[in-house]
């Protein structure tokens, strides 16, 4: 799901990608070389056209020489061009507040339920029905090769409403700084606050971090960085997580 095409290693750590001029009005990628244009192109419908075989034999065809300007278009991800970098290991931090695009599999697509997902967000797969939506996360932990971030979710404006004492454990509330007035937590933990910055969204006063179902994410892809957790509650947020994944058995 995850485009193999790397941005330009050129690009200053962190600066904004000017996405507009890489592709055309019909969606295609523009470039002076209308003979790379054409080879991306080949190699893109070649790539979806795999659909029989062995999955694993897929890095086995023949390899085409890209060129590094060629960048994921964001609006294909959901994300905003005017916001959009590149997260790198230089710029990513503890506490760093991000929305990307996040894929996995659709539940709905398991027996048990009802099934399929909404054509908005799932797409049908070799291996099965791909759900992918854009998500707010917190980084929680920097390695070398990747981040792992705390997803934040609000249920559908429902908050906690529709969970259960021992689920909401496992939950943290997240207040946005520009929320001034009376702010309750909806989970026994104290609440974190984020420091967003101007003219981002207003996260919502449903808003939670889901502390036991971290998500891995490689460096190379694209963010929109929206703002950080104070020094604080970044601090007691890796207590929490830390308590949570070491904990094997539910209190």
């Amino acid at each position: 799901m995850t485009s193999r095409y790397a941005p330009s290693r050129g690009r200053p750590h962190g600066h904004p990608t000017d996405f507009s001029k890489l592709r055309n009005v019909n969606g295609a990628f523009n470039h002076p070389s209308s003979s790379r244009s054409t080879q991306f192109q080949t190699a893109l419908s070649t790539s979806r056209a795999m659909t029989n075989g062995n999955w694993r034999q897929q890095d086995q065809r023949p390899q085409v020489a890209f060129d590094a300007q060629y960048t994921p278009s964001p609006e294909h991800q959901g994300l905003d061009a005017k916001q959009c970098s590149v997260m790198t290991r230089h710029v990513c931090s503890l506490g760093m507040i991000i929305r990307a695009a996040v894929h996995e599999q659709d539940f709905n697509d398991t027996p048990g339920w009802a099934g399929p997902g909404d054509d908005i967000h799932s797409v049908i797969s070799k291996c099965g029905q791909i759900y992918s939506k854009v998500r707010w996360m917190i980084v929680v932990a920097v390695y070398e090769n990747h981040n792992l971030t705390i997803p934040l979710y609000t249920h559908n404006g429902r908050g906690l409403d529709n969970k259960g004492e021992q689920a909401k454990k496992e939950y943290v509330s997240v207040r946005d700084d520009r929320h001034k007035d009376n702010f309750d937590s909806l989970s026994r933990h104290r609440k974190l606050t984020a420091e967003m910055k101007r003219g981002s969204t207003l996260l919502s006063r449903k808003t939670v971090a889901h502390l036991t179902a971290p998500v891995t994410r490689r460096y190379g892809l694209l963010v929109e960085q929206q703002g950080n957790l104070d020094r604080d509650s970044m601090r007691r947020l890796t207590k929490l997580w830390y308590d949570q994944m070491v904990s094997t058995q539910p209190e």
